[in-house]
């Protein structure tokens, strides 16, 4: 099985730096709380947050996918953006993804209603991506590819310079069981 995830800036002339998928849901333990009880009450839906976590914990074809990415993906909640990404977003829908290119310009990539077409799937969300940051003149060439046999193995193929070291990502946004 083909898999298609950004070669991140050989080609175009924006050269990515990381990727932000920004939870529609607070950070804090009220905040948190607050998102679990709506889910329960089915009145709090994050698409992030379905295509990222399972029920306890971030999914494994999604943090497997992420690590071997060429740039940081974090994961954060709203109100963990610094005051550059939080002005990038002024005035837009949550959840969302906003990329950063290495001159520091933020690009609001993806919406709520492009997440939600994802449908809580890692591999369309990778797709979606890929096309979305293509559009906003990012280079995406297929730089990883699945193992057939094993959907969560990558193997990396050769390929240019990357952009940025891996920096620590905030994994966050819990998922009751259903």
């Amino acid at each position: 099985m083909q898999q298609v995830v950004p070669d991140f800036g050989t080609t175009s002339s924006r050269k990515l730096a990381e990727v932000f998928v920004i939870y529609d849901a607070d950070g804090t333990v009220a905040g948190e709380l607050l998102y679990i009880v709506k889910k329960w009450f089915g009145r709090g839906h994050c698409a992030a947050c379905v295509i990222t976590h399972g029920p306890k914990r971030e999914k494994p074809e999604f943090t497997s996918w992420k690590e071997q990415l060429g740039v940081s993906l974090h994961n954060i909640h709203r109100d963990e953006m610094d005051i550059d990404l939080y002005n990038a977003t002024r005035g837009r829908p949550f959840p969302c993804v906003v990329a950063r290119d290495v001159d520091g310009e933020y690009v609001y990539v993806m919406t709520p209603e492009e997440l939600e077409k994802c449908e809580g799937q890692v591999y369309r969300f990778e797709h979606h991506l890929v096309s979305k940051l293509s559009e906003a003149g990012f280079a995406t060439e297929e730089v990883l590819e699945r193992s057939a046999s094993d959907p969560l193995a990558y193997k990396r193929r050769p390929s240019a310079a990357l952009q940025s070291a891996q920096s620590p990502v905030s994994d966050a946004c819990l998922v009751p069981e259903q």
